[in-house]
């Protein structure tokens, strides 16, 4: 009997051997086509959407002829994903068809991918609470599937609003798992995108040099012959942590660059951030006209895009140019929207930020009660988050310190194991004499180390002790007037001088004696080193009087400093030492001038200490 394959050969070619290589059927030439298009949508997913949703509606046309539940799921998730950024209620019909084809007992990781895009289309509203709940379910679902790429994309999600929110170390460790995992299945785009996302998160900590290193390696990785969204998104990021460091020129150039490439990629929302960027770069050069211009233009491309906080970042922008061109009214509604938007999304930057740009739209109307409990407000949010950011980049940085020394614990051990075997081998071979040179010669570089150490150690002592207040810690008189003198040697109208006055303080040391003064002192240096906002430079002037130097400020915001530092002391708890006697301050404030010398600093400041205790103590008067 003739074997089967030799059958096969023999017989005519169009006859075939069905029993070998079966005939494809026209339910697999469907599927076949099917996956095809799928593949070409996903792949243009990030490069070209309007061919992803070309090939998405023929994949619908064909699939309304040859059900196929799975195929249609993974259709429609990519799709949501697609109008996730452009249209809203489109990205709510797709999530309509996909619950109905993925019920919650579904295990298939293409659920991940629904809760996904539903986190997406809620984070664009505004209702962050509620797409971390999804992106949450989202991870948890993908873990259970095994979907190692699903769930590096909805980790990547969870970790950039973690870092939007200001939960830094878990958004970080969000980002450090998505790459892991991207970098396993060796997709190199999303690698890079997701190195753009933690250097976001570094930018938003206040870490603008790390972030900046992040944005630097990214974009020399990235092929830079065609225009892409990812090289788009990328540089985007890198002008905005520009923006963030001042540097208004570069920042500019990089805004016009992704402005031109999202106009020659028809990606509307690239269009609108750049448009922002460019706006709040002219709005810091004072170009009110130009910055609303351009404000309006991003409004009007709008349309039905789901971002929230993009139009929140476009409504504060509109508020400083109206307040630049002097018409404080017209945008102070843009203000107040902007911060209710930025308060239900929980972005806590940004809200402050618009509360601070609305208090100088206040003062600038006359409201000045108002504009200073805006202005507080915004400085107690600046004020949290930098203790979140100090809070989250000492756990950053300890976890990532507590690594190394795991590493470098290792090596020394395994260092130690090298020399003990070497000198085991050297005493097996060398004489007494060799051994106690080095012993000596041992002795000796220690011992002269040491010393260097210590007369090191003793001049950097010595030096703080000259310029330090040995009873509150704080910088001293020398030290203090001479950061004044820096100050007023600028010949600048920019910084201010507080002038700090414990009153009754000699009533306190006639009563409780010096011993108990000297406790008053440190208690109210200790409670100005925890409370005094970042940038303010104390010192003890001598006595019960202390100062507080400013750079690059208001009288307003002079004056809401010294209410703090004032509140701050009002707070503190001595009645261990004082019983129910409460200690106060008075302050005199005052702005340096053009021409200012340091005694007419200081004496300006004096008069408005002694209108303070003029007018009955405890409170802050300004020269």
């Amino acid at each position: 009997m003739t074997p089967l394959p030799l059958l096969c050969l023999l017989l005519a070619v169009g006859m075939g051997c069905a029993r070998a290589q079966p005939a494809s059927t026209p339910q697999d030439d469907v599927a076949a086509t099917l996956d095809s298009l799928h593949d070409r949508a996903k792949a243009a997913m990030r490069t070209a959407p309007a061919t992803l949703k070309q090939l998405t509606d023929e994949s619908l046309a064909l699939l309304a002829r040859h059900p196929d539940t799975e195929r249609e799921a993974k259709v429609r998730v990519l799709r949501c994903g697609y109008f996730s950024e452009n249209d809203r209620e489109a990205t709510r019909r797709e999530l309509d068809r996909l619950n109905a084809l993925l019920p919650p007992s579904s295990p298939s990781s293409l659920r991940a991918g629904m809760l996904a895009c539903d986190g997406e289309l809620h984070e664009g509203e505004g209702d962050n609470t509620r797409a971390m709940a999804l992106y949450e379910q989202a991870v948890s679902v993908a873990e259970a599937a095994g979907d190692d790429r699903r769930l590096a994309d909805v980790l990547y999600l969870r970790g950039y609003l973690r870092g939007v929110v200001g939960d830094f170390p878990a958004g970080l460790a969000d980002l450090k798992r998505t790459l892991s995992l991207y970098e396993r299945l060796q997709l190199a785009v999303e690698m890079r995108t997701t190195t753009s996302a933690v250097a976001g998160l570094y930018s938003r900590m206040g870490a603008v040099d790390e972030a900046q290193r992040y944005y630097d390696d990214v974009m020399r990785a990235m092929p830079s012959t065609v225009a892409s969204r990812e090289r788009l998104v990328a540089q985007h990021n890198l002008a905005r942590n520009l923006e963030r460091q001042g540097q208004w020129d570069s920042a500019a150039r990089h805004f016009e660059q992704v402005l031109a490439q999202a106009r020659e990629l028809a990606f509307t929302r690239g269009q609108i951030y750049a448009l922002r960027g460019l706006a709040s770069v002219r709005n810091a050069k004072g170009d009110g006209t130009r910055a609303l211009e351009l404000v309006e233009e991003g409004q009007r491309l709008f349309g039905k895009m789901p971002d929230e906080s993009l139009r929140a970042q476009l409504l504060v922008q509109r508020g400083i140019a109206l307040r630049l061109l002097r018409r404080p009214a017209e945008g102070l509604p843009a203000l107040r929207e902007a911060s209710e938007l930025f308060h239900r999304s929980e972005a806590s930057v940004d809200k402050g930020l618009a509360l601070d740009e609305q208090a100088r739209t206040l003062a600038d109307m006359g409201d000045w009660r108002q504009a200073y409990e805006l202005q507080a407000r915004a400085r107690q949010i600046s004020q949290d988050l930098l203790r979140r950011q100090i809070d989250n980049r000492f756990a950053t940085m300890k976890a990532q310190f507590d690594i190394e020394a795991r590493d470098r614990e290792n090596q020394l051990l395994h260092r130690e194991n090298q020399a003990n075997e070497l000198a085991l081998a050297g005493q097996r071979r060398a004489a007494t004499l060799q051994i106690v040179t080095a012993v000596l010669a041992s002795a000796l570089a220690v011992a002269l180390g040491v010393l260097a150490w210590r007369q090191r150690e003793t001049g950097r002592h010595m030096r703080a002790l000259a310029m330090t207040d040995e009873l509150t810690g704080l910088p001293n008189r020398r030290q203090a007037l001479y950061t004044l003198q820096s100050l007023v040697a600028r010949g600048q109208s920019d910084g201010a001088l507080l002038i700090l006055d414990i009153d009754h303080f000699k009533r306190i040391n006639d009563e409780h004696g010096h011993l108990v003064g000297d406790e008053v002192l440190r208690g109210v240096a200790a409670a100005w080193r925890l409370h005094a906002p970042p940038g303010v430079v104390l010192g003890r002037l001598g006595g019960e009087e202390f100062v507080a130097v400013l750079t690059r400020t208001s009288l307003v915001q002079a004056l809401a400093v010294g209410e703090h530092l004032r509140e701050a002391v009002a707070a503190v708890d001595l009645s261990q030492w004082l019983g129910e006697r409460r200690v106060t301050v008075s302050v005199g404030v005052t702005l340096t001038q053009p021409g200012d010398n340091l005694g007419a600093v200081l004496g300006r400041a004096d008069g408005a200490l002694y209108r303070a205790k003029a007018g009955g103590r405890n409170r802050v008067e300004s020269a």
